[in-house]
C-alpha cells in the first residue's frame, strides 16, 4: 500500500467515525445538555484568539532553547502549529 492509500484512510477512518457517532448522538443532545450544571467561572468568550495567541508566542520563541531535534526547530514543524492554531 503506497503512501497515499495510508494517508487517504488515516484521514477518512476518524472523519467517517466521528461522523457516524455524531449523527447518532446528535437528537440526544438537545435533552441532556441543558440539564448539565455548567461553573459559575465562563471562559474567555471572544478574548479567546488573543489568550491563544499568548500562550502560543512563549512556546514558539523558545523552540531552540529545549533542546528539541534539529528536525523540529529548522523543519518549521513549530512554525506550522502556530498557525494552525
Amino acid at each position: 500500500m503506497n503512501n497515499v492509500a495510508k494517508l487517504i484512510i488515516a484521514v477518512a477512518v476518524p472523519i467517517v467515525i466521528g461522523g457516524l457517532s455524531g449523527f447518532a448522538t446528535a437528537r440526544g443532545v438537545s435533552t441532556w445538555y441543558p440539564t448539565l450544571v455548567k461553573p459559575s467561572v465562563k471562559g474567555a468568550g471572544h478574548r479567546f484568539p488573543y489568550l491563544w495567541t499568548d500562550l502560543w508566542e512563549p512556546i514558539i520563541e523558545g523552540k531552540h532553547l529545549r533542546g528539541l531535534p534539529a528536525r523540529f526547530c529548522d523543519s518549521g514543524w513549530f512554525d506550522e502549529r502556530a498557525v494552525l492554531n
